[in-house]
């Protein structure tokens, strides 16, 4: 059964493309610092159609992501990738602030057979929120609206909070802020410094440590936590105190980047890493084959294999289970 977080989780070390996101807009209604990853022009713009094309390349292929800038924006678009990946028994998972959503579009991916919806909350209250995103404050009671509605349809909903400045004092709270919103697992993510934009407003590593292992104390049985991008540089005496607290649900998935994943931008290329190594290694608008990247490596993603074996994926692994 295909699980968040699958192919993160998978043992297979083969490079080859399982996981493909495409961003089908740099588009967005909000403005956040240690996003708007990779923005360009969007004079060449993918569409349903020519993703739908692109996604019967790949063999290998078991999840498809839609992520932007705000990828619902253009929903028909999400909907019609969606159904598509339905029909051949691929995972699809929408990345969203949900802001753009309401009951009758969160019902109409559910029955096109969207598996994971996974929505951006950093906050609590509509105040901050509004501060830091510089949007109104009723958006932040619309997200929350979206939330519950999401949980009640059935469909896998996860919520993804960043640590970093703005959060690591706040992360108990916010984790029992989601779980009262009915949400049953919490993607955590490390403020990872982005070169797009300078944006650098990271937790460092002592603090990081302290954050998680708070995170993982406070954690409600029934829920699952998928902690990613974390970069411990002394893993071992990590894992040592992870372990010590004995907590069922929790997962730090291999960084995949790269091996098994792709980044499809909207203006057609194709990066390695959209925020950690926005580098292009080609467009396929130009040319570029994603069916056969990994049979004729370009240089970069090869020289990226080769230097950036990172310790992410030496932190904490743990073998006792993968729960459904």
């Amino acid at each position: 059964m295909t699980i968040f977080k699958n192919v993160e989780l998978s043992e297979n070390t083969e490079f080859r493309l399982e996981s493909l996101e495409v961003g089908l807009t740099s588009k967005c209604n909000f403005k956040c610092e240690y996003c708007c990853a990779y923005m360009k022009d969007d004079s060449e713009v993918l569409r349903g159609d020519r993703v739908i094309d692109i996604i019967k390349e790949l063999k290998y292929l078991n999840r498809v992501k839609l992520s932007g800038g705000e990828v619902l924006m253009y929903f028909d678009d999400c909907l019609k990738v969606v159904d598509f990946c339905t029909s051949r028994e691929i995972h699809s998972q929408i990345n969203s602030n949900g802001s753009l959503l309401n009951k009758e579009k969160i019902y109409e991916l559910k029955n096109a057979g969207l598996k994971t919806l996974h929505i951006s909350l950093n906050f609590t209250n509509a105040k901050d929120f509004s501060r830091f995103y510089k949007v109104d404050e009723t958006v932040f009671d619309r997200i929350i609206d979206n939330i519950k509605t999401s949980v009640q349809s059935g469909l896998d909903t996860v919520v993804e909070t960043i640590i970093f400045s703005e959060t690591e004092n706040n992360m108990k709270e916010v984790c029992n802020f989601v779980y009262d919103l009915g949400v049953r697992k919490m993607e955590i993510q490390y403020g990872v410094p982005t070169i797009h934009s300078g944006w650098n407003k990271i937790t460092f590593e002592d603090k990081l440590s302290e954050v998680i292992e708070g995170i993982i104390k406070n954690k409600k049985d029934d829920t699952q936590m998928f902690f990613s991008c974390i970069d411990i540089t002394h893993y071992h005496e990590f894992n040592s105190r992870i372990d010590e607290l004995n907590q069922k649900g929790v997962y730090f998935p291999k960084c995949i980047e790269g091996k098994k994943q792709l980044h499809l931008h909207s203006n057609g290329d194709v990066l390695i890493c959209e925020l950690g190594y926005p580098v292009v290694i080609g467009n396929i608008f130009s040319g570029t084959s994603l069916d056969g990247i990994f049979k004729s490596m370009p240089e970069e993603l090869i020289r990226f294999l080769n230097d950036h074996n990172c310790q992410k994926n030496c932190v904490y692994q743990k073998k006792s289970e993968v729960t459904v």
